[in-house]
């Protein structure tokens, strides 16, 4: 055999299913410098080639090279002899053939061209390629499922929502929406409604969205899908969730973090207060943050276990504890309870705490804070604190601190009339000017000192008549 017809004819021989194959193989390998060794490694058909193994290589890559193609009848034409070129037509066997093939570009092509001519078996074949390693493949068998649109497409593309990873069961529910499929109300219905992100019909699904629901939080890498599953448990309200959304608490990524705190009070049972309190030492603000809000949403039962953590919590849980139970303030059932805490945690806590807890209360702000503020004036070791939360707060402090001026312990008496003075309101005139009698010098002092400050602002200094008790003379307090 001389010549390149005489070798190229010599090739054919192979049978053209063969170099068919061969044409793909070395489509993927002729960019490689190592392309001979590859295509004669996947061959495997060279033996009793007149010229040898590498020659036979050489050879096919020249005859390749030069378009033989198969035609779809089956029937063989040379394209250099015809002067033209074709592209190889491959039969519905050689695709089935090709879905077995080692290249997940191959297979992800057969996949494709079965798609669009369809045939028996077709469905089938594409329902395996399901399950391939390859992603790309898989998302090729869905969209070649979606192509066919058969009864037996829609029923495999519905049986793929139910298993698998989540980038298929979302492949498959975009194929079942771009073939109008309508879903019913099972739990089938909830995969389909979650993957096409219609997260009000999943809520409106109720308990038979949960099991999905539940399924994806735990086992999909995707944390932006989890936290909107999260959050649609939240807005479910199902007292069975509670553990879920608890452990989604421990969550890696803190937006589905923050969405679990957000839904467990939205739920709003007892259960959910622990997590809760525990939350509020995440490492995250915004998850602190809505876990605060979602214990003062639960309400009372809240407060005993805030007060409990408190009184066992190191410095820095007591803080936060105390930041929670001041967002209390404004309902009228939680007031005396939050004064209690208050003025508990300001008597018992250690000096920092205590301090800190004054200084947190004026930081909170309201008229609920000033009460137990005033009566944090007896400890001397809070007084400072308290008094700059107190001028912190203003206005709404002066007619308090004005009863306060009749206070049966004398460090707050003296303590509310120095503050009068520093916030200078003309409401405490007539007040400071009865102090002027309180059987306590100090207090006396406190109070004429105080009037002539809030005097002053008014223009009127120099009114207050000078006391001339002297230092250290005091009555008995009673």
């Amino acid at each position: 055999m001389t010549g390149r017809g005489g070798k190229g004819r010599e090739i054919l021989r192979w049978g053209w299913e063969f170099l068919g194959r061969l044409a793909r193989k070395y489509s993927e390998a002729k960019r490689s410098p190592r392309a001979p060794g590859i295509i004669k490694g996947r061959t495997g058909h060279t033996s009793g080639y007149p010229g040898g193994d590498l020659e036979f290589v050489e050879d096919v890559k020249r005859v390749v090279g030069s378009k033989v193609c198969a035609t779809p009848t089956g029937g063989a034409q040379h394209a250099e002899a015809r002067g033209t070129t074709a592209p190889v037509a491959r039969s519905l066997r050689e695709l089935m053939e090709d879905l077995r093939d080692a290249s997940p570009r191959v297979r992800g092509e057969a996949a494709k061209e079965l798609g669009k001519r369809g045939g028996p078996g077709v469905e089938g074949a594409l329902e395996a390629l399901l399950e391939d390693a390859d992603e790309g493949v898989r998302t090729a068998a869905v969209r070649a499922l979606r192509e066919l649109g058969s009864e037996e497409a829609v029923r495999i593309l519905r049986e793929a929502l139910r298993r698998g990873g989540w980038d298929k069961r979302s492949s498959a529910a975009e194929a079942l929406r771009e073939l109008g499929w309508r879903a019913d109300h099972s739990e089938e219905g909830a995969v389909y409604r979650i993957l096409c992100g219609d997260w009000d019909g999943v809520v409106e699904l109720g308990r038979h969205a949960i099991p999905p629901l539940v399924a994806l939080i735990r086992s999909c890498s995707d944390e932006v899908l989890r936290e909107r599953a999260v959050r649609a448990l939240g807005r479910i309200r199902d007292p069975s969730t509670l553990g879920l959304l608890a452990d989604a608490l421990q969550d890696i990524h803190p937006l589905v973090r923050k969405a679990a705190a957000w839904s467990l009070g939205q739920v709003g049972r007892r259960k959910a207060v622990e997590p809760l309190i525990a939350a509020l030492g995440d490492p995250d603000e915004e998850v602190r943050s809505e876990a605060k809000e979602a214990l003062v949403r639960i309400g009372s039962p809240a407060l005993q276990p805030l007060v409990s953590a408190f009184k066992e919590g190191d410095a820095e849980v007591r803080i936060r504890v105390a930041e929670v139970i001041g967002l209390f303030y404004g309902s009228p059932d939680m007031e005396p309870l939050v004064h209690a805490f208050v003025l508990s945690a300001i008597k018992d806590g250690d000096a920092w705490s205590r301090s800190r807890m004054a200084t947190l209360l004026g930081e909170i702000g309201g008229s609920w804070a000033v009460k137990p503020l005033i009566e944090a004036l007896y400890f001397f070791n809070v007084r400072e604190a308290a008094g700059k939360s107190l001028l912190k707060i203003g206005e709404p402090a002066v007619e308090p601190l004005m009863a306060a001026l009749k206070h049966h312990h004398i460090p707050i008496r003296k303590a509310a009339a120095e503050l009068l003075g520093r916030i200078g309101d003309q409401r405490a005139v007539s007040a400071l000017q009865s102090a002027l009698k309180d059987r306590d010098w100090e207090v006396r002092e406190a109070a004429r000192a105080a009037l002539e400050a809030v005097l002053q602002r008014s223009g009127r200094a120099g009114q207050v008549t000078a006391l001339d008790e002297p230092p250290g003379a005091r009555a008995p307090d009673g």
